[in-house]
């Protein structure tokens, strides 16, 4: 078993399956907005648009996850489905990386992007097991400050604020004042 595995939570936690049911159905409520959506994009994010017109230094000190799952030959539920899991859960599988534009950064051209608070990394650490990242059957259990939501999604944006009020749900044209935010508090 993994060192740094934990495996008590303060709840269950939501098993995909159940996360890509929801996903389905704002999908399917949200049909004829998310074509429409989609069309003045051609089908690429606007996440790496967005992010371009922070100052480097700026990205330098935000860590970010790019959801991905999925791809080509699955359904877009399956990024929605993953975006909706890591909220259920405060739980990332995959890698993080800081925002700034380079090889080791995060992978930004998502419809989903999940951010840090500033000057802090995403993963969780068990500070009485000497900064262990914490970890539970999904992945690593994450620190979020943001979750961010690209264009072609912005029809669901409303529903999944609703079903998720304790979250920081904002559009990708929303990150500059996110970050302002970090900066000024």
């Amino acid at each position: 078993m993994d060192k740094d595995f934990v495996p008590s939570q303060e709840k269950p936690l939501i098993p995909y399956e159940q996360s890509f049911s929801l996903a389905s159905q704002l999908e399917q409520k949200h049909h004829d907005e998310l074509v429409l959506a989609e069309r003045p994009t051609f089908g690429k994010s606007n996440m790496p648009d967005v992010l371009s017109k922070l100052p480097n230094e700026v990205r330098a000190r935000f860590y970010g996850h790019g959801v991905t799952r999925g791809g080509k030959n699955k359904s877009s539920a399956d990024k929605l489905a993953a975006f909706i899991n890591i909220l259920d859960n405060s739980t990332i599988k995959g890698d993080q990386g800081p925002l700034e534009s380079g090889q080791l950064g995060a992978y930004t051209n998502v419809d989903f992007l999940i951010v840090s608070h500033l000057d802090r990394h995403l993963n969780k650490e068990d500070q009485d097991r000497g900064s262990a990242q914490i970890r539970n059957e999904i992945g690593w259990v994450a620190d979020i400050g943001a979750y961010v939501i690209g264009s072609r999604y912005y029809p669901i944006i409303d529903d999944l604020k609703v079903l998720y009020p304790d979250k920081n749900i904002i559009k990708a044209d929303e990150i500059p004042g996110y970050v302002n935010s970090e900066i000024n508090s």
